[in-house]
C-alpha cells in the first residue's frame, strides 16, 4: 500500500502483520455488503483520503497569499489586473 506525502511524493505504508489481518478482515466484511452499500463505503473512504489534502491545500493558499501581500507591502509586487495572471500563465504554457 502506498501513501501520498505532501508535495505529491508517494511512500510505502508502514504496517505490521496485525494490520494486515485487520485490513483483510475489513476487506472481507466490505465485500459481503451489497453493491450499493459498497459504493457508499467506497465514496466515503475516497473522500476521507482527500480530507488531509484539503487542509494542506488551504494552508498552501494562505501561505501564498501572505507571501504576495508581503511583496506588495514592501513594494516588490503589484496586483494583477483584468486577467493578467491568466494571460501570463497561458504565455508560460501553464494553461491549455
Amino acid at each position: 500500500m502506498k501513501h501520498r506525502q505532501p508535495g505529491g511524493a508517494i511512500r510505502a505504508a508502514r504496517y505490521n502483520p496485525l494490520m494486515l489481518n485487520d485490513i483483510k478482515a475489513v476487506r472481507e466484511a466490505a465485500m459481503a455488503l451489497s453493491k450499493d452499500e459498497r459504493e457508499v463505503l467506497a465514496v466515503e473512504l475516497f473522500e476521507s483520503l482527500a480530507e488531509g489534502d484539503a487542509a494542506e491545500i488551504e494552508q498552501a493558499w494562505l501561505d501564498e497569499a501572505d507571501r504576495r501581500l508581503g511583496e506588495y507591502d514592501r513594494g516588490d509586487g503589484r496586483p494583477n489586473l483584468d486577467g493578467e495572471t491568466v494571460i501570463r500563465a497561458f504565455e508560460r504554457g501553464e494553461m491549455p
